[in-house]
């Protein structure tokens, strides 16, 4: 019987080596980086690409080199170097900046997640470690959803409100889905992110009107809504029908020709 090297010879396909790889088997550098989410150690990068490829593309300045092992895109923001050379990704208020979210306070330094159980990195960073799945990351970057858990979870209530009401504003997520991953987070921090999720209301359009509805929702007897609107008054960024209360940023609106009675505005 033929074997089957004599049969492919003899069609004149020259057979593969054991462990011989063809150029068509490896992918661009690049595209290999942009499919493991701009950020990869050599070890993910050695299976797409090979590691002459990869220096090639180093040389180029296609390819940035973060440390001894990570490599990442070289469009990627200072965030994400950052979190990619710490071993992480980028989380809790960097990541809401990253998905275009307002926040209270810009963060002085990257909030970087490192995986649990990884060494303390030399990068300056706010440091947290948890276990992530794939799907609470998108390129480089905690979801949506796990970002605002975690905000939920670690920040001050008011903090963790601005950016609960400016992801629902912007409906990169739904209060289901993260009431769902607020009850299923881990223990520590869980009935503060349940509190944000329920308090949370895209009607505030701004950081100034969640952290002014933080406060008022301390105060006892008090209940207010977003964008209400008063009779002879008009909208107003907070109100309290009950006690007849507003409140509004904006205070250079023209007086209406009959005000209410009864009504605080301020």
């Amino acid at each position: 019987m033929a074997r089957a090297s004599d049969m492919v010879a003899a069609c004149g396909v020259r057979p593969r080596r054991t462990g011989e790889n063809s150029k068509a088997d490896h992918m661009d550098p690049v595209d290999a980086l942009l499919r493991l989410g701009g950020v990869a150690s050599l070890g993910e990068l050695l299976g797409p690409t090979t590691r002459s490829r990869l220096r090639t593309a180093v040389t180029q300045g296609r390819v940035v080199h973060l440390k001894h092992d990570r490599y990442g895109l070289v469009d990627l923001s200072t965030d994400r170097r950052v979190a990619g050379a710490a071993g992480g990704v980028v989380s809790h208020l960097s990541a809401a900046l990253a998905w275009d979210w307002k926040i209270k306070h810009p963060p002085l330094r990257t909030h970087v997640t490192v995986p649990v159980g990884a060494r303390r990195p030399s990068q300056d960073v706010a440091l947290h470690w948890s276990r992530l799945e794939d799907s609470e990351v998108r390129r480089g970057i905690t979801s949506p959803v796990r970002t605002v858990i975690d905000c939920a979870r670690a920040l001050p209530f008011d903090e963790a409100l601005a950016v609960a009401d400016s992801a629902l504003r912007g409906q990169e997520v739904d209060r289901h889905q993260l009431l769902l991953a607020a009850q299923a987070s881990p223990r520590n921090g869980r009935s503060r992110a349940i509190e944000v999720i329920e308090a949370a209301d895209p009607g505030a359009a701004n950081p100034f009107e969640s952290v002014v509805r933080a406060i008022a929702l301390d105060v006892p007897g008090l209940t207010v809504r977003t964008q209400g609107e008063i009779q002879g008054i008009g909208f107003v960024d907070l109100l309290d029908e009950r006690l007849r209360i507003g409140s509004r940023r904006q205070r250079n609106v023209a007086a209406a020709p009959e005000r209410p009675t009864g009504w605080c505005v301020r």
